[in-house]
């Protein structure tokens, strides 16, 4: 087998981290490449397992979002799940990711064993109590949910769950994956996305669901008047309509267009996704964002 190439892609997610700090987002996508391989550098090794390092609030949804996972794939394969055992079920899988984040496990193998950057930067304990009855407050949530129960009713029409796939946007590979695709009482589908946090940007959400938009529409062959897109705040227990309309998918396939152009204009060689570090600075000293950085310790910050 040839060595892996590190081709040029888009997601929401890249996008993210792209306007937040463009060295975060060179040591994340660049810097870290090829950092798994038995012959990486030092400094690869140590930002592969830095990118992969989470934050407290990340890894709860990652619980959260993985137990709605379970329930509704068990769900299409004709079980019901339990509230219950899905509260057991997190819960231990909670405690089993904070004992092995404590154990440092996650310094041998960053991609399958979870590692908080508390651990990492030998920072306090966070409040662990507390945040396992957040999660076990959220699956109640969830399994509580007008949402979620009407999925429940009809198993039958989820037509996928949690699939990474690949949509070609404007010339563009963009990467998505939907916590939930529904079929819809009219023929047409219902994109369902989880949220856990205690702060979402409406605009910031509609962005994203607007690319899942597009997915329905090109790759699954939904008229767009057909598409619908639901966000719900396990949280504060809600949920908010998005509309998708062809003005919609419009604007976010130029969104989409802007953002990776941006993203290249950065590049040396644009053909072999070739990257120099020195083009993409760090934030300015003192940013209050450094201070919760995961790659902090690169940068000299942490």
């Amino acid at each position: 087998m040839g060595e892996l190439a590190n081709t040029f892609s888009w997601s929401y997610s890249r996008h993210g981290m792209f306007s937040e700090c463009l060295r975060k987002y060179w040591l994340s996508y660049y810097g870290s490449w090829g950092g798994w391989g038995r012959g990486a550098s030092e400094r690869a090794r140590e930002l592969y397992l830095l990118k992969n390092l989470t934050s407290t609030p990340m890894w709860l949804g990652t619980v959260v979002h993985d137990v709605a996972e379970e329930a509704l794939k068990a769900l299409a394969q004709g079980e019901r799940p339990w509230v219950e055992r899905a509260v057991e079920l997190g819960l231990e899988r909670a405690r089993r990711d904070i004992a092995s984040s404590q154990a440092g496990r996650y310094r041998e193998n960053p991609k399958k064993q979870p590692g908080f950057q508390e651990h990492y930067y030998a920072e306090p304990e966070p409040d662990w109590d507390a945040e396992l009855a957040e999660i076990e407050r959220q699956i109640h949530n969830l399994f509580g949910h007008p949402v979620f129960r009407r999925m429940m009713d009809v198993p039958e029409r989820i037509l996928e769950v949690e699939i990474l796939r690949s949509v070609p946007i404007e010339g563009v590979p963009v990467w998505v994956k939907l916590d939930a695709l529904m079929l819809g009482n009219d023929g047409g589908v219902v994109i369902v996305d989880w949220k856990t946090g205690r702060d979402h940007d409406d605009a910031a959400i509609a962005q994203q669901l607007g690319i899942y938009g597009i997915y329905a529409v090109q790759l699954r062959g939904v008229p767009v008047e057909k598409v619908q897109a639901l966000h719900v705040n396990l949280r504060h227990n809600t949920h908010t309509a998005h509309p998708i309309n062809a003005e919609f998918v419009a604007q976010s396939r130029d969104f989409v267009a802007r953002s990776a152009e941006a993203m290249r204009a950065g590049l040396s060689d644009r053909e072999r996704n070739v990257a120099p570090e020195s083009g993409y600075p760090m934030l300015p000293e003192g940013d209050e964002r450094c201070a919760r950085c995961r790659f902090r310790r690169d940068c000299g910050r942490g």
